[in-house]
């Protein structure tokens, strides 16, 4: 199995404390579950959880490029995917450091606020889609959910 590696992905990697070694150790774990894919610039990105040889839990993305394997990314993986995902939208700037949520009386009144602010938040995840800065799974995830997501390419029409 072949990798293509140059020093702009080997610098992504390392900006999340993994090696180029443990990356091409976790996409050929036998045991490496399949976390999702995704398309980026009309190619597909496959992400999947693997050990490295020294047990180190690992999700990556990586693509074909030919016979090649190109990692992509890849980071520790957090048995959390809410807030990871919160962290990495809040890294990206799609969400402030600090959401200021009132008090509220009662779970009614709460409820309220949401709603009087859900085009906000939709807004914010309507970008986020249209730029693809959403991944499958958490797509997914919200619809299993029961909240309703547009496609990517209905919401870059619909939504401004």
């Amino acid at each position: 199995m072949q990798f293509d590696w140059d020093a702009a992905n080997i610098d992504h990697l390392a900006r999340h404390g993994v090696t180029p070694m443990e990356a091409e150790e976790s996409i050929v774990d036998p045991l490496a579950q399949e976390a999702g894919l995704s398309v980026v610039d009309n190619e597909v990105r496959y992400r999947q959880i693997g050990a490295t040889m020294a047990g180190r839990l690992l999700i990556v993305a990586y693509t074909m490029r030919g016979e090649a394997i190109r990692d992509t990314s890849g980071h520790r993986f957090q048995s959390n995917p809410v807030r990871s995902t919160a962290v990495s939208l809040r890294r990206r700037g799609m969400i402030p450091d600090k959401i200021t949520v009132p008090k509220f009386a009662t779970e009614a009144e709460e409820a309220d606020w949401w709603y009087d602010n859900r085009e906000e938040h939709g807004k914010i995840m309507a970008k986020a889609m249209r730029e693809g800065r959403t991944g499958k799974n958490f797509v997914t995830r919200m619809r299993e959910s029961g909240i309703e997501v547009p496609d990517r390419e209905r919401s870059a029409v619909t939504t401004a």
